[in-house]
């Protein structure tokens, strides 16, 4: 049961590492190929950073946007 008393709809099991999801302008996808470091802050947690790597690329520009889409492995610990 959840904090309301109401059931739960999913359980997070693993949370030391969070996938990220960043859109890249098209002008700097051939810099950030898979395996780059990367370095985020969130507003949540001033002062803090998190270490990532770029796992995959989603390969394609998004014609509204001129973005393409990678996901980063993020280690939650702070950097």
């Amino acid at each position: 049961m959840g904090a309301t008393g109401a059931a739960e709809l999913f359980v997070v099991s693993e949370t030391s590492k969070l996938r990220v999801y960043v859109n890249v302008p098209q002008n700097y996808v051939p810099s950030v190929p898979p395996g780059t470091k990367a370095t985020i802050s969130v507003p949540e947690h001033p002062g803090k950073t998190y270490g990532g790597t770029v796992e995959y690329s989603a390969q394609a520009v998004d014609p509204t946007t001129g973005t393409t889409l990678m996901q980063l492995i993020v280690d939650q610990q702070p950097g």
